[in-house]
């Protein structure tokens, strides 16, 4: 359970990460991007083509172990939740990067769906099962 309450703080900090809020990718779509695209590649989500995988930046390691403690002690079923939750959470963060750079406003339908998209439910219960699932096993 501890990998678990330690996974939902590292989830926590992500959804709301000066990294994206008001830290150096808060208005830089292509870099937003790049990080996304590396943390979805972990987990062989959305992969593209010519997408490098760097795993250097904070963000992306700890991304990587909560990954890998999932991937080998987990249901696969916890793991399919966790990453459909990232995939939202993820192209949550971009929709407000976008906006953000091009100075607009989202309408307020936008406004919603981005706020619960990035509020990260989706993926903290999959890391919930996964604490459960420890527990029980």
């Amino acid at each position: 359970m501890r990998v678990s309450l330690w996974g939902l703080k590292i989830i926590s900090w992500l959804s709301k990460s000066i990294v994206f809020d008001k830290g150096p990718y808060h208005n830089d779509p292509k870099k937003a991007s790049k990080i996304i695209k590396n943390l979805l590649a972990g987990m062989d989500v959305d992969l593209a083509s010519n997408a490098t995988r760097t795993a250097d930046l904070p963000i992306i390691k700890a991304h990587d172990s909560i990954w890998r403690r999932l991937v080998e002690s987990s249901p696969k079923g916890v793991q399919r939740r966790y990453t459909e939750g990232m995939r939202g959470y993820t192209e949550g963060i971009m929709a407000e990067v976008t906006h953000c750079s091009n100075a607009s406003l989202p309408s307020l339908s936008e406004t919603l769906e981005n706020r619960r998209r990035t509020i990260v439910t989706l993926p903290s219960f999959a890391l919930l099962e996964y604490g459960c699932f420890r527990l029980i096993s």
